[in-house]
């Protein structure tokens, strides 16, 4: 989330924008009921600069939050991707899921103990 103090400002801001909108819009009428043309027309150049600047802080909120927004990781592969993976990009998770939907079944406690071995072995150098 956006730093706490950001946020406050440009609620602080949207408000003030709000009132302005909403004093402008009563100016509107009372011009337009006076049939004064001129202020009217300064009115909605107000209105359209407090609405641009809502729709400018509304962008801006979006694109803070959206750099303070972690990407989301790698997708997960699909069966495909798994199947064509070759064995030295394998990791120990792809060897369980092969072990582990063997029509022989997969012991756990043997599992983690082939991979110690396969560590220990490594370790040396075999």
């Amino acid at each position: 989330m956006p730093a706490n103090d950001i946020m406050i400002a440009g609620q602080h801001r949207w408000n003030l924008l709000e009132e302005l909108i909403g004093q402008t819009q009563v100016d509107i009428m009372r011009y337009r009921n006076n049939n004064d043309l001129g202020n009217v027309a300064e009115s909605l150049q107000i209105l359209a600069n407090a609405r641009q600047e809502q729709n400018n802080l509304r962008q801006l909120h979006a694109e803070i939050v959206a750099s303070e927004t972690p990407l989301p990781g790698p997708l997960p592969e699909t069966d495909q991707e798994k199947q064509a993976k070759g064995l030295d990009k394998m990791t120990w998770a792809d060897s369980w899921d092969i072990a582990n939907t063997s029509k022989h079944g997969c012991d756990h406690e043997g599992f983690k103990r082939g991979m110690q071995e396969v560590m220990l072995r490594r370790q040396r150098g075999e």
